[in-house]
C-alpha cells in the first residue's frame, strides 16, 4: 500500500471541512413577517350584528362591514444563503458577504473565541471595536459586511447565514475625505475582478489583502468571497455641506450619467 493510498483512506475516515466560501446547506428558511391588513368587524370580533360590534370596538365597528387595520403575521419559506470564513493564527483581515440589513442573518456556527472585530472608520480616521455586534458568537449579532480585523488565538472558522448576499450587482454610495480615504471594502459573495467593483470611484491605491503567513500587504486583482481589502479611494461628486466627496461602487450602468460635451 503506497503513501498516496494511505492518505485517501485518512480522508476518507477523517473528512475535509469546507474551506472559506459559500456553503451548501438546507437553502429554506421559514421567515416571518408583521403584516398590516385590512379586515372586517365580522372577521376581527367574529360579531354579526351592530351591538355585538360595538361592544367589541365602539369606535371603529359600528357595523359588521367595518374595516379595523390588523397586524397579522405571516410565514413563507424563502432562500437564504450561507458563507464561512476560515481564521488564521493572528491578525486576519476578512469580510462576511452576507448582508447585515437581513434580520434573519446571523452567525450559526463557530469554534472561534469571542473576540471583537475592528473597523476602520474612514471618515473618522480611527479603528473602532465592534465587540457589541457579538459577530463571533453563535447566534449572536449580525454579520458585518465592511473589512473587519479579528485576532484569533488559533486556526478556527465562523459560518454566517442571511436571506440576502452581498454583491456589487447595483451601485452603492461611499462618501470619502477630499483628499481621499481608505476604505475596508466589503467582499462580494462571488469572484469579481476590481474593474466590476470599482464603479465610479477613483482608485488611488489597492485593492491590498493581508496575507496572515508573511504577515504583509499584498496588491488584489480579484475580489475574492470571504476575504478582506483595503483600498485607497476617492469620490468625484462634491457634497457642498461637508466638503466631501461621494462616488459609487458595483454596477453605475443605470445611474451612468451621458457621454461628455466633444471638446
Amino acid at each position: 500500500m503506497n503513501k498516496l493510498t494511505i492518505l485517501l483512506i485518512m480522508l476518507l475516515f477523517i473528512g475535509v471541512s469546507a474551506a472559506t466560501g459559500p456553503l451548501a446547506i438546507d437553502k429554506k428558511a421559514n421567515v416571518c413577517e408583521n403584516m398590516r391588513v385590512q379586515m372586517t368587524c365580522k372577521d376581527v370580533y367574529n360579531c354579526t350584528t351592530t351591538e355585538e360590534c360595538l361592544a367589541k370596538d365602539p369606535i371603529n365597528c359600528t357595523a359588521p362591514e367595518n374595516f379595523i387595520g390588523q397586524i397579522k403575521k405571516e410565514c413563507s419559506d424563502k432562500p437564504y444563503y450561507a458563507f464561512q470564513v476560515d481564521l488564521k493564527k493572528g491578525w486576519n483581515l476578512v469580510s462576511l458577504p452576507i448582508s447585515p440589513e437581513d434580520d434573519f442573518a446571523k452567525i450559526f456556527e463557530t469554534d472561534c473565541a469571542q473576540k471583537p472585530m475592528w473597523l476602520w472608520n474612514w471618515l473618522e480616521k480611527k479603528y473602532v471595536s465592534l465587540e457589541t455586534y457579538g459577530w463571533l458568537l453563535k447566534n449572536g449579532g449580525k454579520p458585518f459586511g465592511f473589512s473587519v480585523w479579528i485576532k484569533a488565538d488559533s486556526a478556527c472558522s465562523v459560518k454566517a447565514k442571511g436571506l440576502k448576499k452581498v454583491n456589487y450587482d447595483t451601485s452603492s454610495t461611499i462618501t470619502t475625505t477630499s483628499e481621499g480615504s481608505w476604505i475596508p471594502l466589503p467582499s462580494a459573495y462571488e469572484s469579481m475582478t476590481w474593474e466590476q467593483v470599482q464603479g465610479n470611484c477613483i482608485t488611488m491605491s489597492g485593492p491590498h489583502s493581508y496575507n496572515n503567513e508573511l504577515n504583509k500587504w499584498e496588491l488584489a486583482k480579484t475580489i475574492e468571497p470571504g476575504v478582506g481589502y483595503l483600498v485607497k479611494l476617492k469620490g468625484i461628486t462634491p457634497d457642498l455641506e461637508s466638503g466631501a466627496l461621494n462616488c459609487s461602487l458595483g454596477n453605475i450602468s443605470e445611474t451612468a450619467e451621458p457621454p461628455a460635451f466633444p471638446e
